[in-house]
């Protein structure tokens, strides 16, 4: 029997697509789970329909990340973070931290899981992160962490002179 899914179907298909099945299978399994309906004209045409506007989308989504990726590669970004005593960062500079000056320097929107950062940056310096977006596209970028010492904390009872010359 010609079925139309309407769900994706494990090791079956996609939603949209039409498929011949057992008729037993479809009565008993595909139809009371409303994951499938008979392949009659209208269901076949809303199910083309479907299908093309989801081979639409995934194109259109396929060149907005061929972009993002082209924009952001080679690129180099800078965060400026305090310093402790040490020369080291306080706090440790996030992927997250990492999408958000990136979209600020280069004006665009990211998607939030782009960045692959094994672990989050904890030295000053020069690190190349991993974008990798969806459809196996993928960009490096250069974060240059950089920094301002911080003062010394101040003691509570500071030594002074008493106004005396």
């Amino acid at each position: 029997m010609k079925v139309v899914l309407l769900e994706n179907v494990k090791n079956l298909g996609q939603a949209g697509e039409v498929v011949e099945v057992a008729d037993g299978y479809a009565r008993n399994f595909l139809f009371p789970r409303e994951l499938a309906a008979v392949a009659t004209g209208s269901h076949a045409r809303t199910a083309e329909a479907q299908k093309a506007r989801a081979t639409r989308a995934s194109e259109e989504e396929l060149a907005t990340m061929q972009r993002l990726a082209e924009l952001t590669d080679q690129k180099t970004i800078r965060l400026e973070r305090p310093l402790g005593p040490q020369e080291k960062l306080h706090g440790a500079v996030t992927a997250k931290e990492v999408v958000a000056a990136i979209e600020n320097a280069l004006h665009i929107s990211l998607p939030a899981d782009v960045v692959r950062l094994p672990l989050p940056i904890h030295e000053p310096g020069q690190h190349t992160v991993t974008l990798e977006f969806p459809h196996g596209l993928e960009a490096e970028v250069t974060v240059v962490v950089g920094g301002k010492l911080q003062d010394a904390p101040r003691s509570r009872k500071e030594k002074t002179d008493g106004g005396k010359a």
